[in-house]
């Protein structure tokens, strides 16, 4: 009988520790998945943070390219008229070169400071030079104060140039439409595009392209296309 018990006991002793022992081993991955888990919600919490802000940043650019293309067209338009008036009253003078010469200069001043510049050589006269002026402050004031679509290239994120439709946005913003891939594009130097690394900016892409008008744009806005712009790696 004794020797029963004591069997028992140690049974009972054996299975108490092996209890134990998974008890201490479920607390051990309880604590590590409960870790995991605030990990994730921080970095959840951080990624949040860090869209709004971009979009809070996006949303601030876009209102600054809209004020600004609203004021390089009323500002267009007003030497536009000027031009017109001045080029009217070059008309009806026909021996005065004092007047026709200050017109001459105030015109092509007036485009000089939208980097046009027209040729100033004794072979052309002033009223010529004028109606040039006038000509090309028309496609001036069309193209920055406009949505227009052309043919072009942009190179792809691993450095391939691809055909593509090019969507410009006045003269400080572009996107790209290509077979393999679309989106918003920024200056790759030299005058050239490359594709913006923002997967978001494809939809509007398309409907800019298309004539929709839409609202938030992932946009990239540029001062010119000389210099090539870096983008900041990823963390994974």
């Amino acid at each position: 009988m004794k020797k029963i018990i004591f069997i028992i006991t140690a049974a009972l002793l054996v299975v108490n520790a092996n209890a134990n022992e998974l008890s201490n081993a479920y607390k051990k991955e309880y604590t590590f998945l409960k870790a995991q888990k605030s990990e994730l919600q921080s970095r959840f919490i951080k990624d949040e943070v860090n869209q709004k802000e971009d979009l809070a940043k996006a949303d601030v650019k876009l209102n600054t390219l809209q004020e600004d293309l609203i004021k390089v067209s009323d500002a267009l338009k007003t030497a536009q008229e000027k031009l017109q008036k001045l080029t009217q009253k070059a008309n009806e003078v026909t021996e005065n070169g004092d007047i026709t010469s200050t017109v001459t200069m105030q015109a092509l001043s007036a485009l000089k400071e939208y980097g046009v510049e027209i040729n100033d050589s004794n072979k052309t006269s002033n009223l010529e030079k004028l109606q040039q002026a006038f000509t090309v402050s028309e496609k001036l004031y069309e193209e920055l104060s406009s949505i227009r679509n052309s043919k072009g290239k942009f190179y792809l994120p691993n450095g391939k140039p691809v055909e593509a439709d090019i969507v410009k946005v006045g003269n400080v913003a572009a996107y790209g439409l290509a077979k393999e891939a679309a989106g918003a594009l920024t200056p790759a130097g030299e005058g050239k595009y490359k594709l913006w690394n923002s997967a978001d900016a494809s939809d509007d892409a398309k409907a800019l392209h298309s004539g929709v008008s839409t609202e938030g744009l992932n946009i990239f806005i540029y001062e010119n296309l000389d210099k090539e712009i870096e983008f900041k790696k990823r963390k994974q």
